[in-house]
């Protein structure tokens, strides 16, 4: 719940018109309070590994703070990988090497020209 708070009041300092000096400052209150929050949690083993992964995150974990044109969430990367992975699942994933990288390739050409509204197969074709 504690977690939450952070996150949403975050949220709302990144969409508030504020100067950079302001942000700077929030980033560092905000920051303050996670590692107020993981001193308490440590001694907790059951979360202690997720503690661990947090404090190393920590340093970039309000940067949408700092920046306003970084989105606070990573669901824009989420729906980008979500043709890779279903293809991978229907086809029972790739087991050569060569073929992974290959496959990894083509899915970020495709990707890139399909976000930047380019016909993907007329593409391939210049490169065939």
């Amino acid at each position: 719940e504690t977690l939450r708070r952070i996150c949403a009041d975050a949220c709302n300092i990144a969409s508030s018109r504020m100067s950079g000096a302001r942000r700077r400052a929030e980033c560092r209150r905000l920051r303050g309070r996670i590692r107020s929050m993981m001193r308490r949690c440590n001694s907790l083993h059951a979360i202690g590994k997720f503690m661990g992964k947090l404090g190393r995150a920590l340093p970039d974990l309000f940067r949408f703070v700092l920046d306003p044109s970084i989105p606070p969430t990573n669901n824009a990367a989420e729906r980008g990988l979500r043709e890779i992975v279903v293809h991978r699942k229907m086809r029972g994933g790739i087991r050569a090497e060569g073929t992974m990288e290959w496959m990894g390739n083509l899915f970020t050409c495709v990707s890139t020209w399909k976000n930047r509204g380019l016909d993907y197969l007329q593409e391939i074709a210049r490169y065939v």
